[in-house]
This record gives C-alpha cells, structure tokens and sequence, in this order.
C-alpha cells in the first residue's frame, strides 16, 4: 500500500511539473506569436514633447509583442526623460500600444543669453525651451550662477529664491508678471505687463509685499513705473517723472 501510495504521489507531482512546464511552453509561444505583433502606437497626454519624441523613447522594437513586450522597462525608460512626471503602458488587443504620459508643468523660463531653459516648480530643469505665448510663464533674466542640466534641481539661491516669490505673491499680482530679474536673492525684481518694476527681494512676507504693490500701483494708476516693496515700512515708489 504505501508503494503504491508513493507511485501515486510520484505521479501527481509529475503531472504537475508537466503541466507547469506547458504552461510557460504555450504562453511563451503565445507571447512570441505573430497573432499579437504591435501594429500601433499611440499616445496620450504629450504637449511639450511630441507624439514621434515619446514613441522614440519608448523604443519598443519591431519584435515585440502586445503579450511579450516588457513594460516596465519602457516605463522607465520614458520616465528617465526629464518632462514627463509619470508614464503607463496600456495594451490595447489585438496589436496596438497606448503609451499614456503625464508631463511635467513648466513653471518659469530661464533666460540663459545663448536659450531658454524651461523649469519646474520645484527648480527641476526641463530643458531647452522657447517661450510660449499660449502658456504663459514668467521669462527670468539676470541669473549670474545657473548652469543648466536636464533633470538636476538647480540650487542657485537667485533661481531658488525666484521660484519661491513667483509661488508665493499672490494670484493677483502674479498674472501681472510678465518676466523676473533675479541678480541675487535680495535684488529678486518683477516686470508687470504694464512694464512696472516691483524689487521684491527675498521670498519673505510676500502676501504682504504683494498687497503692498498692488495698493501703490492702485493708489497710482499708470504714472508709477518702480516700486520697491522690500521694505513694508519704508516702501519706495517712482513715477515717470522722478
């Protein structure tokens, strides 16, 4: 009895392996099969980089297939790119490849006298970019220190402290601003769009700076041109005039 008991065991665990072993034989064969070859890849959610861009990172080969190709490596490898935030590879049966992207926002722009560098909220350089008119953001000139490299956070204090003000005057005053003069943190400038100079300076107390500038060029209209708000005591203000 326990001969054949053994026996028996034997060959279930047998089977089992047989089965196993077809398994990963037919889903390997499946994986490579003609019947899943990716025809198509589309994208979803690239502004900044183009269609061709996002699928030329992805770098999906001509012998991959819809079940064979590996994901996550594509993933990273569109994540490496420092624009886009998060990517997501979605198969769509029987042959096409949706790669989803989310970009990275451009906060600021970087004027560096030979281009214009493109960074994110957090200083995080984008890239070369030209300004864009249908997405607005404010052109920095004057920054003595950055030297650009795609994906670092640049620790200038006069790029750090301009990202800083620009985020924290209010939403009033900030969709006046036009460009940024930033030499260094305590002589951190804004140009309006009605070409008025607001010295800010250190991004300290910048709600009240904010509401500080807006009442002077209230109280003002259009004959005040500078304003030097880095003072709450003693602000100082200029006509066309003075």
């Amino acid at each position: 009895m326990r001969a054949e008991r053994r026996r028996a065991l034997m060959i279930r665990a047998a089977l089992a392996v047989a089965v196993v072993v077809g398994v990963f034989v037919g889903w390997s064969a499946l994986a490579h099969s003609t019947l899943f070859t990716i025809e198509t890849i589309t994208v979803e959610g690239a502004r900044e980089l183009s269609v061709e861009e996002v699928i030329a990172v992805a770098d999906i080969k001509s012998a991959d297939t819809l079940l064979g190709l590996d994901e996550s490596a594509v993933v990273d490898r569109l994540e490496a790119v420092a624009w886009i935030a998060d990517a997501d590879v979605v198969r769509k049966f029987p042959s096409t490849i949706l790669l989803r992207v989310e970009e990275r926002e451009r906060f600021l722009m970087i004027d560096a006298g030979d281009t214009f560098w493109a960074l994110d909220r957090y200083g995080r350089v984008l890239g070369e970019s030209m300004p864009d008119t249908a997405t607005p953001v404010p052109l920095v000139r004057d920054v003595p220190t950055f030297t650009p490299e795609v994906g670092a956070i640049v620790k200038a204090p006069e790029v750090s402290n301009a990202i800083e003000v620009l985020a924290g005057i209010t939403p009033e005053l900030r969709k006046l601003v036009r460009s940024m003069s930033s030499p260094g943190p305590e002589e951190t400038a804004l140009m309006t769009t009605d070409n008025v100079e607001i010295v800010i300076g250190r991004a300290e107390q910048l709600r009240e700076k904010s509401l500080l500038a807006l009442e002077i060029m209230a109280d003002q209209g259009s004959a005040v041109v500078f304003i030097d708000v880095r003072s709450l005591e003693r602000p100082v203000s200029r006509g066309l005039g003075d």
